[in-house]
């Protein structure tokens, strides 16, 4: 939706036309519109059974559009680390948890236990990666409670290279977790190249 906010309107309002029958349709803006834009944008929408994702780039901006809509709201790009999250705990009722911005593992855990902690609906995943990442965050999705679990993403999809066998891979809209120990997968170490460093 991230162009000017009649264009991201309409361009919902058709594509729920094509979606009818959806679980879940979620309109991201991925931080584009500014404050006033944005207020606009969701008072259109304020019939249609969406999700608006991230509208503002500020976790305030959000907050304030949040205030003036019926609409669940979702946050992303300005979710970096917890501190960011606890700041946003009331400009959200779900949120997207990625791997990348958060650190790591542990510390994107202690992100999901905070958010199963004050009910947030969320997805974990990342903006990028393999089958590494993927298997991470279909583990850690694992973890999270049906009810809170908005949706999955296996960021690995999007990529042609394979290094490592068992990863999650998407079959009819569902994946299965990998079995192994650890992450459940096994790297291949010539698919990676010559390492830079060696220790």
């Amino acid at each position: 939706m991230g162009t000017s906010w009649r264009d991201g309107v309409e361009r919902v309002e058709a594509g729920l036309q094509g979606l009818s029958g959806a679980d879940r349709v979620i309109v991201d803006a991925n931080g584009y519109w500014s404050q006033a834009d944005a207020v606009q944008a969701v008072a259109a929408l304020a019939q249609a059974p969406v999700y608006v994702e991230q509208p503002c780039a500020t976790i305030d901006e959000c907050r304030q559009v949040r205030k003036r809509s019926t609409r669940p709201f979702v946050l992303d790009e300005s979710l970096t680390d917890a501190a960011a999250l606890e700041r946003g705990r009331d400009a959200a009722d779900a949120v997207r948890l990625k791997l990348s911005q958060f650190g790591g593992i542990s510390p994107i855990r202690h992100a999901r236990d905070l958010a199963v902690r004050w009910g947030l609906q969320m997805t974990l995943e990342d903006s990028g990666g393999g089958d590494v990442v993927t298997a991470a965050m279909a583990q850690l999705s694992a973890s999270v409670p049906p009810r809170l679990l908005l949706g999955g993403f296996l960021v690995g999809e999007m990529v042609n290279e394979r290094i490592a066998d068992g990863a999650p891979r998407a079959a009819g809209g569902t994946a299965r977790l990998p079995e192994g120990p650890g992450l459940g997968v096994e790297v291949d170490e010539a698919a990676l190249g010559e390492p830079v460093l060696r220790f």
